[in-house]
């Protein structure tokens, strides 16, 4: 077993435990749908944690090409990997076995929560393509930081989700950050499918 498949069985376990936050608490929020007062925000914010989750798993495959691993890029990847868990279980709302459950009310109080760990991602993000752009160089410096470029977007949208409160903006905010992750998506895994 190399390096990458040591580190890469870790990240499993990480990723496995935050999916399964994400789909536990929409079990249940299925099964309490008549005490549940729906949110729209809080179901997008919940989408695209789910998104998020699946991109960094299949990033995790272009990983195969470090081929020299340090202290430093283990503990990056597996930083980034922890950012991820908490995204997906802050962004879960718990599901009590009695009462109404407010979605809303849970997204105006746990926002700043959730949302803080998405920014943290969108910080780490970039400091550890650059630590294995300078493993690898498979592109060339100027190639490397147009490629970092659509990560500002979508960081952008994230700060400025954080303090608005306006229902509609708050909406279409986190529609554009599903958005933003399904082009990079489309675009960043075409070589993995």
């Amino acid at each position: 077993m190399g390096a990458f498949d040591y580190l890469v069985t870790l990240l499993s376990f990480v990723y496995a435990l935050a999916l399964t936050h994400l789909l536990t608490s929409i079990t249940e929020l299925v099964r309490a749908r008549d005490r549940v007062r729906f949110s729209w925000v809080q179901a997008l914010w919940m989408t695209n944690a789910l998104l998020l989750l699946l991109l960094n798993w299949l990033q995790q495959y272009a990983n195969r090409a470090v081929h020299r691993w340090t202290v430093l890029n283990v503990t990056i990847t597996f930083a980034f990997a922890v950012l991820q868990y908490f995204a997906c279980s802050f962004v879960s709302p718990p599901v009590p076995e009695r009462g109404p459950v407010d979605l809303q009310a849970f997204h105006d109080r746990e926002k700043l929560t959730y949302l803080t760990a998405y920014a943290l991602m969108g910080v780490l993000a970039p400091v550890s393509n650059w630590y294995e752009w300078q493993l690898t160089h498979q592109a060339g410096l100027h190639e490397f930081l147009v490629q970092q470029l659509p990560a500002v977007p979508g960081f952008a949208i994230i700060a400025l989700a954080m303090f608005v409160k306006q229902r509609r903006v708050e909406v279409t905010l986190a529609a554009l950050s599903m958005g933003l992750l399904a082009i990079f998506g489309a675009e960043g895994t075409g070589d993995l499918i």
